[in-house]
């Protein structure tokens, strides 16, 4: 996928302020007197013009190049070669924040970290109270979410890895990230960050699938993000990677999940098993653990405790 090209009219905008219609009708009149007389090569597309047919002309200053009906009616407003001058003036700015964007992205999730909490779950586990360490070097930031008892005794609970995807072979910047952290935490949750996303690379991360290891592709051109959607956990993670959104807490996904029954929020184990794509035995410890619900005695079934 290429970056996002700007539009005639975002260059026109760009160049000329707001009142760009005057200068779409002072073209539109110039090209009646101008181009009346014989055949004209469109400047844009390259196509013969008949002097009958609806034309327009660039409306770069005194740019008297023609512009055939089809491209004009499409939104073409400047000729070819002025065209690429403004494009390369507007979108190499674009470029340059793209890639300040790709730079502090990293310190941009930790700000929102200290301010919003950091992660209290994964599909395997909720917890709490876990504290904050940032591994950052040339190649990648480490985010360590880990929980202390005693004064030698650590344990991670869940690594997020970000990362500038630099190799065109993504497959191969997954293995290694995989290969240097994935061992080392019980949950790895991998952002990878680029401004150019092609076809082959964007399938790559839309069929990648470890359940202890999550990759995520974020295109910052366009604002999309790639990862497997069948790995039903996946879009409630990403909240924690996004610098958008804000993050999924394990409370804020069973209230979500929850059927409001006699004025109460309840979910069962089956419900939450089918909601994340994962066992019930596993959806029973989950839910358990939460010191926010309330088990209801001789069924499958928890409710939501009120906040006081």
């Amino acid at each position: 996928m290429n970056e996002k090209v700007l539009s005639d009219i975002d260059l026109a905008l760009k160049e000329f302020g707001t009142n760009i219609r005057e200068k779409e009708t002072e073209a539109e009149q110039n090209a009646k007197k101008i181009f009346s007389k014989r055949t004209y090569i469109c400047s844009r597309c390259g196509k013969r013009i008949d002097p009958n047919e609806f034309l327009g002309k660039c409306i770069y200053n005194a740019c008297e190049n023609p512009i055939c009906g089809t491209c004009w009616l499409s939104g073409k407003r400047f000729c070819k070669s002025h065209f690429e001058t403004l494009t390369k003036k507007y979108q190499t700015g674009i470029m340059e924040n793209l890639k300040d964007v790709i730079k502090n992205y990293p310190e941009i999730l930790e700000k929102r970290f200290r301010e919003l909490g950091f992660p209290d779950w994964t599909p395997n586990e909720y917890f709490k109270n876990v504290k904050m360490k940032v591994e950052k070097s040339r190649i990648q930031t480490r985010f360590i979410f880990y929980k202390t008892k005693f004064l030698l005794w650590k344990k991670t609970k869940i690594q997020i890895i970000i990362k500038p995807l630099t190799n065109k072979d993504a497959e191969s910047e997954i293995n290694f990230i995989k290969n240097v952290f994935g061992e080392e935490s019980p949950f790895t949750m991998a952002l990878f960050i680029s401004k150019n996303v092609d076809k082959t690379t964007m399938e790559i991360f839309e069929n990648f699938s470890d359940n202890k290891f999550y990759v995520f592709l974020q295109d910052v051109a366009t604002g999309k993000v790639f990862f497997n959607k069948n790995m039903k956990p996946a879009p409630y993670l990403y909240s924690w990677l996004s610098i958008d959104q804000k993050p999924k807490m394990f409370m804020d996904i069973i209230s979500e999940f929850s059927e409001r029954i006699s004025g109460r929020k309840v979910i069962s184990v089956k419900d939450l098993a089918e909601r994340l794509g994962i066992g019930e035995k596993n959806a029973e410890k989950l839910l358990k653990n939460c010191d926010f619900l309330e088990h209801i005695e001789r069924t499958d079934s928890f409710i939501l405790k009120e906040r006081v």
